[in-house]
């Protein structure tokens, strides 16, 4: 992050294939781990359609992103400040907006994350998964970088062909991927993996199938 031309990256997304790869985990926990070196830390709920963040940190959920992207709150009253740490606030999603794709693409999306850029040391934004709504392609023209994070038995590799493709076609701005949940069987080079079944999350499935 620090030896990117220009400087370090300040906004940055977290996303995944598909649902309960680990992305919320890992946003709060570098979230929290910057904020405890006294860095300015704001994380952003872009999943308004499947919100965690607000469940995870036991805060309030009633005004968020779908407010001040929709002009019913502002940023300053739908940001909740010093949780746990008191340089990290959180923006949670809000209630649940028809339109979420559209708010994310919008204009006030923009103009909230070119303020947040001028506010904050690090703005983190949990994105739902990419392979299920366009959302998280919206939000990269917004963002400085990516990581993308990708569950050992839960994601197949067909879909980490089709985020590959992805990438390559929109020239995503990757820094990173995190392999989540991959456990040694015994010491040495030999790995077992748990393999898990993953239900509707939009009620959308991939092309295959899956």
């Amino acid at each position: 992050m620090l030896s990117r031309a220009g400087g370090g990256l300040k906004v940055i997304l977290v996303t995944s294939c598909i649902p309960e790869e680990g992305k919320t985990t890992v946003s709060t926990n570098l979230a929290a781990a910057f904020a405890q070196d006294n860095k300015r830390v704001i994380i952003v709920e872009a999943d308004m359609r499947r919100p965690r963040l607000a469940q995870v940190f036991e805060v309030p959920n009633e005004l968020g992103l779908s407010n001040v992207l929709t002009g019913t709150a502002t940023y300053d009253e739908a940001t909740i400040r010093g949780v746990r740490v008191p340089t990290l606030d959180i923006m949670p999603a809000g209630p649940h907006p028809p339109n979420a794709s559209e708010l994310i693409g919008s204009a006030a999306f923009g103009e909230l994350i070119e303020l947040l850029r001028s506010t904050y040391d690090f703005v983190f934004i949990d994105s739902p998964p990419a392979l299920l709504v366009t959302d998280p392609v919206l939000i990269y023209t917004k963002v400085d970088a990516a990581i993308w994070v990708s569950r050992v038995g839960v994601v197949t590799r067909s879909q980490l062909g089709r985020a590959k493709n992805m990438i390559e076609r929109n020239r995503l701005p990757v820094i990173g991927f995190v392999v989540n949940r991959m456990r040694p069987r015994l010491a040495g080079y030999s790995y077992g993996y748990e393999y898990e079944y993953y239900g509707s999350y939009y009620g959308e499935k991939d092309s295959n199938g899956e």
